[in-house]
Order: structure tokens, then sequence, then C-alpha cells
């Protein structure tokens, strides 16, 4: 078959079509197919659509449409002969001078107002003209390798030609092709849509990154292990300051707002704790977080780094008395406080805060008698304790459960134990509790029991540790039955975006704390999981653990899994920031006046630190 005969010579030379236009469903199977040019006289052009749908030939004589789109057609796959100018751009030093090194491209900082983004590894300004995409964030986004991606770049789009010359360039994960054909037909091509002169890439990868709690260093470890091109670690920071954490800081205060707004003018019941960035007692910041009881919604957080404060016990006090103002000066009516037993916080609510009903931990203090009590188990002649530490603890629990608010109810049945204990179940030394609460016990089951005798070491022991004066004073602030398990539970999400081993700049600490509240809200109210089918449905789902603490199979619920649609309008929020004009965005968050560095004394002149240094590992 051969297009434009008329017009052939015997000495004109035969070009196969390029092969990687896709295959062709009208032609015949398993042939090749030319066309037969002549010196010159001859239109010949072939109009490549990236997508294979057609294939349009044209000469003076003739015009042939062919339809390329996909087909189970077996075609003869034929390759153009080499080109001795061509041989150069072959490999990927030779195709241009411009070719980026593997590592990010020389950070090259712009007047522009966008230069966070300018780390070209490349000089083709022609390739920063912009492609409109609507929202970029919704596209899907593949991995594709180099040498299947320059396939596509053999021949010339236009025309078909043979690509002569290839220049390739990258801003960040953006890549820019430049080509010219034998016919001086030039291209350009850009793998992401632009967003006011920054690849969308290098923007939705940067917020990816921060949204979903990792950090740079850890992707940048995966892309260099993959090879995979990303920007520069001061591209993200830039674009993280100037488009990221404001948009994270305006979504923090409308839910902030909104919480306030669904709680009403009713009497708050607040929980409060502290929690350290690194573990030790060494932290740099200290992050103080209020929760609601009953809806179990994050109300405030501050961060306090240790600078602010004499050391870093006391950033937990400073934490809580910030929340406290700030709930107070946003109309909050706080009825009840639940926190630890900090002394700094106890003192502070007695003398600032004399309204408010200041509750314990039920969580906190049994986890200090229980270490107490286990403490003196190791004694030899105080084995026999390790077998009731259990049934203490909960004996506590179940104290505030039903003493009705009343503190000497509360004492007097959590000092019955020690008679439960020794196999006493009926005493006269108490006004209001003169009995255990249970059934009486049989004596064949009795007999089974490891009581403890009175007198015995073992009982004296725990009669130190419930008669301590200061528990049985803390014990009457349990009536209510408060505790900060759901805390418990924020401050594992908040080790998500927050790890403890890794330290974070006071703006990048505050708004990794803020998306930490900003998914425990979105996903408070979960309910239990259920068999969804089988012979089970409808059944609710457990999973059984064995905890290092108890050392006994237990039976936990599984939840619903928590979502992240939150994450979506703050994606979208953070490219609408970055389409506005400098002068219309909201201001960027800036942090107290406080010292990045929390040495103790000023930094020397680095030369006089390398002139002084010393080890003992010297080979001198």
């Amino acid at each position: 078959m051969n297009c434009g005969a008329s017009t052939s010579t015997s000495d004109s030379p035969s070009y196969p079509f390029p092969h990687d236009l896709g295959p062709k469903s009208t032609m015949v199977e398993s042939q090749a197919v030319q066309v037969n040019l002549p010196n010159k006289g001859v239109d010949f052009g072939i109009q490549v659509n990236l997508r294979g749908l057609h294939l349009m030939m044209k000469s003076t004589d003739t015009q042939v449409e062919v339809d390329v789109s996909e087909s189970s057609t077996q075609t003869e796959e034929v390759f153009l002969p080499e080109i001795e100018d061509n041989k150069e751009e072959a490999t990927e030093a030779a195709a241009s001078p411009e070719v980026s090194p593997r590592k990010d491209g020389i950070y090259l900082p712009t007047k522009q107002e966008d230069s966070d983004d300018s780390n070209m590894s490349g000089s083709d300004n022609e390739h920063q003209g912009e492609t409109k995409c609507e929202k970029p964030q919704d596209d899907t986004k593949y991995i594709v390798f180099k040498q299947e991606l320059f396939k596509l770049f053999k021949y010339c789009p236009e025309c078909g030609a043979v690509v002569i010359k290839r220049n390739q360039s990258t801003q960040g994960s953006q890549l820019f092709v430049t080509l010219e054909c034998m016919n001086n037909h030039k291209y350009s091509w850009q793998s992401q849509p632009m967003l006011e002169g920054m690849a969308a890439g290098n923007l939705l990868l940067s917020s990816s990154i921060l949204l979903s709690g990792s950090t740079f260093t850890k992707v940048a470890s995966l892309a260099d292990i993959l090879n995979l091109k990303i920007f520069s670690e001061k591209t993200f920071y830039n674009i993280q300051n100037k488009y990221l954490l404001p948009v994270i800081n305006e979504f923090w205060l409308k839910e902030q707002n909104s919480t306030f707004s669904e709680l009403g003018g009713r009497d708050l019941w607040l929980s409060g704790d502290g929690r350290c960035d690194s573990p030790g007692h060494n932290a740099k910041y200290g992050t103080y977080t209020m929760i609601d009881q009953k809806t179990d919604k994050i109300v405030d957080f501050k961060v306090v780094q240790v600078s602010e404060v004499n050391n870093s016990n006391a950033m937990e006090r400073e934490g809580f008395k910030r929340c406290m103002e700030n709930i107070y000066e946003k109309g909050g009516k706080i009825m009840v406080v639940a926190t630890d037993r900090h002394v700094g916080i106890r003192a502070d609510m007695k003398r600032n805060f004399p309204e408010v009903d200041h509750q314990f931990d039920v969580w906190h203090l049994s986890k200090s008698i229980t270490k107490k009590l286990t403490e003196k188990a190791k004694k030899k002649e105080c084995a026999d304790l390790s077998l009731w530490i259990r049934s203490i603890s909960n004996h506590l629990w179940w104290c505030a459960k039903t003493c009705g608010g009343d503190k000497e109810m509360l004492r007097e049945k959590w000092i019955s134990i020690v008679y439960h204990t020794a196999n006493i179940h009926s005493w006269d030394s108490a006004d209001l509790y003169e009995e255990c609460a249970h059934q009486p016990i049989p004596p064949a089951i009795a007999r089974t029991k490891r009581w403890l005798r009175p007198g015995s070491s073992a009982h004296n022991a725990l009669k130190e540790v419930v008669f301590d004066k200061n528990l049985l004073k803390d014990i009457q602030q349990l009536t209510l039955c408060c505790h900060t398990g759901n805390l418990e539970v924020y401050h594992s999400v908040q080790t998500k975006y927050a790890p403890k081993r890794q330290h974070f700049s006071y703006n990048g600490m505050v708004a990794r704390t803020q998306l930490a509240a900003l998914d425990h809200n979105a996903n408070t109210g979960r309910q239990q999981a259920t068999v969804s089918r089988g012979a089970n449905q409808g059944e609710l789902q457990y999973k059984v653990v064995f905890p290092k603490n108890t050392k006994e199979w237990v039976a936990k619920p599984i939840f619903e899994k928590t979502t992240n649609y939150h994450l979506k309008p703050m994606l979208n929020a953070i490219v609408e920031r970055k389409c506005l004009k400098p002068q219309e965005r909201s201001a960027t968050v800036t942090a107290p006046h406080i010292p990045e560095n929390i040495a103790s004394k000023p930094r020397p002149p680095k030369a006089d630190v390398i002139a002084n240094h010393t080890s003992r590992f010297s080979n001198n």
C-alpha cells in the first residue's frame, strides 16, 4: 500500500511509519507500512495526537486518515534507521548541557515573589510558560520511568519526523522537555501544570508531606532510594511557611470557633494533660491540651518553649494556665477540670480558679498506686501482694464510680480493700461503708484465694500504700470519676504528626499539633466496627491482644477506620492561596518573640569552637 505512488522515483528513500504511534486497526496484519517520497516537490507530514487516537498523513496528491485507536490487531514493529547526527541524543548526558544532576538542583532564588520554587536545573526560560489546570490536586498522578517516557519523544508530534535535538531540565519534581526535529519544528512539553510560576507537583507534594504527618527527611530518603526527582529542603520549608502554615492555622481557628459554638453556653467539663516533644527531661517544647469530656473534642492547646519558663517541668503548668485563660476569653464556662496531680497546676487552681471543681485523673492515680505496689511486691516476703495489684487498681476505679460524689464515702470504700484482701468482709470501724458490696463468698471458693494474712509483710506493705496521708487527701478529688484516657489516645495521634525523635521549629510544632487536633476532632464519635459479611455479619468486631503490663490475653474492640476527608478542603485552600496575588493573601504565621536556640549562653564564633575542639580518639 503506497500513498502518493505517482510521484515516487526509483532513488527516493523509503520511511516506515513510526511504530510508537500505536496499533493500526485499518492496516493489513503483520505487514510494514511505508511511504515512498520523491526527493522534492512533495509536502509530507504526520500529525500525532499523543493520546494515540488518530494518525493523519497528507501529501500534495492524496490524503489518507488511518485510525490508530486501541485494538487487538498485531502489527510488525519497524524502527527508523539510526541518524548519525542524533547519536549523542541517545544518552542522557549528551541530550543537553542543561541536564540536571541526580540530586536536587542548586537553589537559585530570583527576585520574583515565588523564588522559593526556582531551583531549576537548566536555563530554558521558555519552559516556564503556564499550563492552566483547574484543579491539579484532583488529577491522578503516576510514577513514570524516564526510559519509558522518552520513548514518546523519538518523533516530532507535529510532523512525525525524527527528533534530532532534545533538551531537558527540571524544576523540583517538574520535568521540561524541548524537542527539535529534522524539519526544524520545535515542541515544548512539561510534566505538570503551573500555578502562578510554581510547578503544581512541588506545591502538592509539599502539602502532602505535612498534611500526612510525614517529614521532608523521610520523603527525601525515599526519593533518593527510588531515584525520584523532588525539590530541595529549602524549597519545602519556603512552601511550608508561605502557603501551608497560614492555611492550617485558619482551619484550626475555624474548627475551634465551631467547637465553641457546638458547646454553646453549657458548663464545660474539661480534661487536660501535657506532652513533651522528646523523651526524658530535656524537652524543648511542651504542649498542653484541653479536651471536652462529653464530646471528646479538642477545645484548646498551647505550645510552650522551655526558654519561656524556668525548666522543662514548668512548661506543663504554663501551658495549662494559657489554655484556661484563652477558654475564658472565648466565653467558655468551665465547671470541672480534670488533670494529673501536678503540684503547680494544683496551686494555680486554688489561687486563680477557685470556682472550678478540680478533679484528679483516676487513670494517673491508679497508675501511681500500681507502681508503688509493684515495687513493694518485688521483695521476697511481699510476693503474695503481686497477685492483688490488678484487683486493687480496679477497686480504685470502682470506688470513684460508685461514691456518688461523696468524699467520705469514697475514702471509706478505698480503705475497705485492706479488709477484703485479708478475707474480712465486714467491720465496725467505718461510718458509711461497713461491709463489702459483693455477695458472700462460698467457703469452697474462699479456700482457693491467696488471702493476705493480717500482720504479714505483704499486708503491712499494702496498708502503707492505702493509708498514705497524701493519697487519702488526693482521692477526695476523684468523686466525679474523671479520667484523661481520651487524651492519651489523642497523644498517639499527635505522635504521628509530631514524632518525639524529630526536631521542629516553633511554627512547625504548632502547625503539626493543629493538624493532630483537626484529625482527632474529625474522627470523634466512631462506633465499634461490625462484621460486614459472612455468617457473623452484624456482630461486633474485637481483636485479641497480649498487653505486657497485664501479661494476659484480653479482647479489645475494633472501631471504625478513621478518615481524612477533612484534609481535602485544606488542600484546596492551599492551591487557592497560591493562585492569589501576594497582596490578597492572609498574613503568614509569626512566632512569638522567643529565641530559636535554647542554649543558656551566646554562640561563640565557629572558628573559636573548632580551635578548641579536642577528641579522646585523636591520632595525635
